[in-house]
């Protein structure tokens, strides 16, 4: 998760002086920002687990919910449900599903 925050930071800064579109941007965010965040998810999801993994569900849920945001450039305060919904990307759970 600190190499995925990382490199949201580092692209948010980039897409920012650069003025990318937003399908570009979340195209970039999604190749480098989730492929860090997923990685060894194979191993570790099991959606009948306990908290353990509920609770990395959810940090990755807020590393998409902020994914979101920079995508669509939304505040902190718009409503997730639109943001999620106009930046095209999919709730974490579905994508730890997807890769187990």
């Amino acid at each position: 998760m600190k190499k995925a925050r990382k490199a949201m930071h580092y692209i948010r800064r980039l897409t920012g002086q650069m003025g990318m579109c937003p399908d570009a941007c979340r195209r970039t965010l999604v190749a480098c920002v989730q492929a860090s965040a997923l990685y060894g998810a194979e191993l570790w999801w099991d959606d009948r687990e306990g908290s353990g993994v509920k609770n990395r569900c959810d940090e990755l849920q807020r590393l998409e919910n902020q994914l979101g945001r920079a995508v669509t450039g939304n505040f902190r305060t718009t409503n997730l449900g639109v943001v999620m919904a106009e930046s095209g990307l999919r709730p974490a759970e579905s994508h730890l599903n997807n890769r187990s």
